[in-house]
């Protein structure tokens, strides 16, 4: 609702620009963010702010970031203002390097203070993939407290497979330089939650970081009509939020009418949140 709404507004030049790059990232968003505490970091992939919104970034903040931010992804920051970045505490940056040293910064800091912060760190399929393995390789080294979450496809991966990359992802569970890796579904809110809970505790365990790999199976045709890097062969899979329904119905948990009721609420607040940009 949230990336149709963004979508529509920037259409009618209400926006500087939409989420483009959120949909099908709705279950990480949601289940890597949830338990994330006030003083924790959030370092978020290019183009993708969903995490930050589920981190409690007010829809208004964020609705008003979007409208006055510079469209040059290497300017990502310039779409916050300084009571955003102060909740996210990493700044923003498509250049890899810049963004991993955000985040090393604040994890040093964080593990000398011993007061359990954390960093979440988002990565789409386009960043570098050396300065990220080396980004692993030395979080693992100094037990940094750092969840590294990237977003990838089948077809990302067998490219990879034949790239000279230190990255090595063979198994759902591993070791990437030393720290473990788990591939995960992208669309499976549950299993993301339960890596996610388990990477968390490591990091504020003060045991080193973890990498949990976000992974497309089947393109997104939305995503695709967006000319998105999440191109792959196959069947139109489930959006994530269709997943989390559907699992919802198999637990003899869901309520049509509940569901009614949080959508009413929801479009009122999208509402309420973009009357500003009417007047």
């Amino acid at each position: 609702m949230l990336s149709e709404r963004t979508n529509d507004l920037f259409a009618m030049g209400k926006l500087s620009r939409d989420l483009r790059a959120s949909p099908g990232r709705e279950a990480a968003a949601a289940a890597v963010v949830v338990d994330l505490q006030p003083g924790d970091a959030l370092s978020l992939a290019a183009g993708d702010i969903l995490p930050a919104f589920a981190k409690g970034l007010p829809l208004k903040v964020l609705l008003r970031d979007l409208s006055v931010g510079s469209t040059n992804l290497d300017s990502q920051s310039a779409m916050f203002n300084k009571g955003s970045l102060d909740q996210l505490q990493i700044i923003p940056s498509a250049q890899t390097d810049t963004q991993v040293a955000a985040i090393f910064k604040f994890a040093r800091a964080a593990k000398r203070a011993r007061k359990g912060k954390i960093a979440v760190a988002f990565f789409d399929a386009s960043a570098s993939e050396t300065q990220l393995s080396e980004a692993i390789d030395f979080a693992a080294n100094k037990l940094l407290p750092i969840v590294f979450v990237r977003f990838t496809t089948d077809h990302a991966q067998h490219e990879r497979s034949e790239s000279p990359s230190n990255i090595k992802k063979s198994a759902p569970a591993a070791l990437v330089n030393g720290s473990p890796a788990i591939i995960v579904d992208a669309g499976d809110a549950v299993a993301l939650y339960r890596v996610s809970f388990e990477a968390i505790a490591r990091a504020r365990q003060d045991r080193g970081p973890t990498v949990v790999e976000c992974q497309f199976h089947t393109f997104n045709p939305a995503s695709l009509a967006m000319g998105s890097i999440y191109r792959v062969s196959g069947l139109p899979g489930l959006d994530p939020v269709s997943n989390m329904e559907n699992y919802l119905k198999s637990k003899g948990l869901w309520k049509e009418e509940v569901k009614q009721t949080i959508v009413a609420g929801f479009e009122r607040e999208l509402d309420l949140a973009t009357g500003f940009l009417f007047t």
